[in-house]
């Protein structure tokens, strides 16, 4: 689980990770959630389980209508084109 977090940036490098190791993302308690551009739809579906309890949650367009699917007490979704870095460090996805 990720989460309890003033800001979070999901980004393709955090999804393969946690894939590569066979995790899936639970996503709580983020005020404001941003899913990177470089994340393609299969491997957000395929990794990320839940986003829960989230203030805002910004990601690209493409991406939104199954970013939606995932979430559960999300204020505000916005599209956002925006390209993020890559997190430097990976994150430990909990089993």
């Amino acid at each position: 689980m990720l989460g309890s977090k003033p800001k979070l940036v999901i980004d393709k490098k955090l999804l393969e990770y946690a894939k590569q190791r066979g995790k899936k993302l639970v996503v709580r308690d983020v005020v404001k959630l941003y899913v990177a551009d470089d994340v393609e739809p299969e491997l957000f579906d395929e990794v990320v389980e839940e986003v829960r309890n989230v203030l805002v949650l910004r990601t690209p367009r493409r991406l939104k209508h199954v970013v939606e699917l995932k979430c559960r007490n999300v204020v505000s979704i916005k599209p956002s084109e925006v390209v993020f870095e890559a997190l430097e460090a990976p994150i430990e996805a909990a089993s």
